[in-house]
């Protein structure tokens, strides 16, 4: 599931906005047990550490 606008192209959304949009098609997809800090930065294409600054733990 691609939540961005139509026709935009996910380099044109915020590091934030791509982790929040990777983060809830993870969630949709494999729950809260399937889901991982690292899968969800790699879904994003940014670092663990990025993730967990702009939102916690």
């Amino acid at each position: 599931m691609n939540r961005s606008a139509p026709g935009a192209a996910g380099q044109d959304l915020t590091a934030k906005a791509r982790i929040r949009n990777a983060a809830l098609d993870l969630y949709a997809a494999n729950g809260e047990d399937g889901t991982s800090l690292r899968t969800v930065a790699t879904a994003a294409g940014v670092t663990v550490g990025l993730v967990v600054h702009h939102y916690g733990t």
